[in-house]
């Protein structure tokens, strides 16, 4: 019973996940909820660990589960920040705040790619 509890769950987060991708959401559901609260969560956890590793000896295993779950925290980030958009495209909002919720998935963009130039030295 317990396996098909999980197995079930497991079937509604990847049905929920695409439900975000593609817009399905209200767009005040997906970016305070997915965007606001659930990048915050992810990056206080993954904020920590680092802060936990840089203040540590790792093993290689510990480096690699850190590595994939900041890479885990970046496609999150981008599946909601598509989702945002998509969302944002749907006819349920009004347009000041459509218009303002894709300013900042692509100022949200601009930033990133700035960050990750800097962090590669360019």
């Amino acid at each position: 019973m317990k396996a098909s509890h999980t197995l079930a769950r497991r079937e509604m987060s990847m049905r929920e996940l695409g439900q975000l991708w593609r817009g399905e959401f209200s767009l005040a559901k997906t970016y305070w909820l997915y965007g606001i609260g659930g990048l915050i969560v992810l990056n206080a956890l993954v904020g920590g660990l680092l802060i936990y590793a840089s203040q540590t000896s790792l093993s290689l295993l510990s480096a690699l589960v850190l590595l994939t779950l900041a890479f885990g925290a970046a496609a999150y980030a981008f599946i909601v920040s598509v989702g945002i958009w998509r969302s944002a495209g749907n006819q349920g909002s009004h347009l000041v705040w459509r218009g303002l919720a894709r300013l900042v998935v692509v100022s949200g963009g601009i930033s990133a790619a700035f960050a990750a130039a800097g962090s590669l030295g360019w």
